[in-house]
């Protein structure tokens, strides 16, 4: 069976910087470069992006929306995402899917509020590495001084860890999209697509001892129960023996019996792939256990340190739910330590017991009713992002930041 390297991008940036123009007209050129001329220039490349009727109407990008380019051996899967600060919360949706992200800053407009905001929200996502598309240089009186000048900016208002990548487009044009692109005479790098599928996923830990596999559900399958699950980092291999970690906070010891991907057996199961795993021994899984290689970043913990971003302000602290993959805890307690305003990064006055404002970021200690198996989210983002719920309603978005010794 054909393996296919899967990578999912988030297209993020404030409203109007372009960004359903710059994934429809890279999904135009990439068919033309597969198939050849696929009929006259469309109007308005933003409506290949759109798959919204009202979307349509109102040119603007109301829901997230995913479109798949298929590239030889590799699925590039855009996630374009709402730029408006209502739609935060569809956006951190999107978000929360990805692998690396696309931010598209359009060179006439600059750093905006919702530019700013989505930055934020992908760095507490543990989204590290970012390519910033800058458009609209064809709006400027000296485009490759603008060019410079946008990426300056970028890096002196968010001097973190972010593997950044900047590329010149004009999403119209076509110009510097794909490695056979008309190019800007001033520009020697790489296309844009060049740039996407290089990228390689931070948290795609290679090897069986940094497997990590949430299980998601049980399939008895021919008198073997199976777990089942999506591969988070590592590999699976059939003989090999892995960590089973409990809510309970037991680890045992076991041993891959069998493999299926696709209902079909095999020897290995790779990063990203969804499979079905026979262990050597009754082990009494259950959704939110957790396969684990020797050397995956994953504890079994009762309390962490997190940074939370607050969709809505909660009713009540305590009555909060943590959801992080498989995993659903009861918080027990939630100190607020410190806070910022996400758009501005200035700090929030907390005041005692009072809940935190609306699109707000605070630093928080939390506790849980049940132990919680995690990982600080620099070593694996996958298992150190989580998200917080009211009565079932997600209100909180949250990066693992201290786990204790």
């Amino acid at each position: 069976m054909k393996t296919t390297s899967l990578q999912r991008l988030v297209v993020a940036g404030h409203v109007d910087h372009g960004k359903s123009t710059l994934i429809g007209s890279l999904l135009h050129h990439v068919t033309e470069a597969q198939r050849g001329p696929v009929g006259p220039k469309p109007a308005d490349f933003a409506h290949l992006a759109d798959s919204l009727i009202e979307e349509r109407r109102g040119e603007q990008t109301f829901d997230t929306t995913q479109l798949h380019i298929e590239l030889g051996d590799r699925r590039l899967v855009l996630i374009d995402v709402p730029g408006h600060e209502e739609l935060t919360r569809h956006m951190l949706t999107g978000a929360t899917l990805a692998d690396a992200a696309l931010l598209v800053l359009a060179a006439d407009r600059g750093i905006e509020v919702q530019t700013r905001r989505h930055l934020v929200l992908l760095e507490l996502l543990g989204l590290r590495s970012i390519t910033v598309a800058i458009t609209r240089l064809d709006l400027c009186e000296e485009p490759d001084k603008a060019f410079s000048t946008r990426r300056a900016e970028i890096l002196a208002a968010f001097p973190s860890s972010a593997l950044w990548n900047f590329v010149p487009v004009d999403a119209p044009a076509g110009i510097n999209l794909l490695p056979t692109s008309p190019r800007h005479p001033w520009y020697q790098g790489p296309s844009l697509l060049e740039v996407l599928t290089r990228t390689d996923r931070a948290e795609c830990a290679r090897g069986s001892e940094l497997a990590v596999f949430p299980i998601q559900g049980l399939h008895c399958h021919e008198g073997t129960t199976y777990l089942l699950g999506r591969l988070l980092g590592g590999t699976l291999e059939v003989g090999r023996s892995y960590h089973f970690l409990s809510q309970a906070g037991t680890d045992q010891h076991v041993t891959i019996a069998a493999l299926l991907h696709h209902g079909k057996p095999v020897k290995r199961g790779n990063t990203g792939q969804n499979l079905a795993v026979g262990l050597d021994r009754d082990s009494s899984p259950r959704r939110g256990c957790l396969l684990a290689g020797r050397l995956a970043p994953v504890r079994v913990v009762a309390s962490v340190t997190a940074t939370l971003l607050w969709l809505e302000s909660p009713r009540a602290l305590p009555e909060l739910e943590l959801l992080l993959q498989t995993q659903r805890l009861q918080v027990t307690h939630c100190n607020l330590l410190s806070g910022l305003h996400s758009a501005t990064l200035e700090p929030l006055p907390l005041a005692d017991n009072a809940p935190p404002p609306p699109l707000s970021l605070t630093d928080a200690y939390l506790t849980f009713a049940a132990p919680l198996i995690a990982a600080h989210h620099s070593e694996l983002p996958t298992m150190g992002r989580f998200v917080l719920a009211e009565q079932g309603h997600p209100i909180a978005a949250g990066i693992v930041r201290h786990l204790p010794a």
